[in-house]
């Protein structure tokens, strides 16, 4: 190898070491990176909130909240309590969310009967949701907001409020 030949290949590498600092340092990454499937999306969406039902169901206090964008570009939030002896399960759901909003949409509350089966009540809620990207982790929004409607059906009657405190979820390709 002669001297121009070695030039030209030590001026290749240091041009390919400075791109590679470059895209580093200016956080040009590839999107593909954040592309999430529902699934994983589901998995990592954890939240906290606040329920409130009155009715045949007594239910005040805290809850762990689920957020999920679902592949029909529907939302949907599922207040679960954890423990020994778990209250009713609130599912809302929002068919088709764009952005930060009210919305109106179905709610289901479960609970289990006598016997331990698993029983519902559906009814509608208005919701309102507040977005927020995450400045913290790229790719990532934190919702917040609220809840409100009554339900009807096998789980009981009655009224149900409540408040996510926040609810972050991993950003899906759509």
């Amino acid at each position: 190898m002669d001297d121009l030949q070695r030039s030209i290949l030590f001026r290749s590498v240091v041009s390919m070491l400075l791109l590679v600092a470059l895209v580093t340092l200016t956080g040009c990454e590839s999107e593909v990176e954040d592309a999430t499937t529902p699934a994983e999306a589901a998995e990592e969406a954890q939240g906290a909130g606040h329920l409130r039902l009155t009715g045949s169901q007594n239910v005040d206090g805290q809850y762990t909240v689920g957020c999920e964008l679902t592949p029909d570009k529907g939302l949907v939030f599922t207040f679960t309590q954890l423990g020994t002896n778990p209250g009713p399960q609130v599912e809302v759901r929002i068919g088709d969310y764009h952005a930060a909003g009210s919305y109106q949409g179905p709610m289901v509350v479960r609970t289990r009967s006598g016997q331990d089966q698993a029983v519902e009540s559906n009814g509608t809620a208005r919701i309102e949701v507040r977005s927020q990207e995450d400045r913290g982790v790229r790719g990532t929004t934190e919702l917040s907001g609220s809840f409100e409607g009554a339900y009807q059906g096998a789980a009981g009657q009655g009224n149900a409020t409540g408040h996510i405190e926040r609810c972050t979820y991993k950003n899906l390709v759509r």
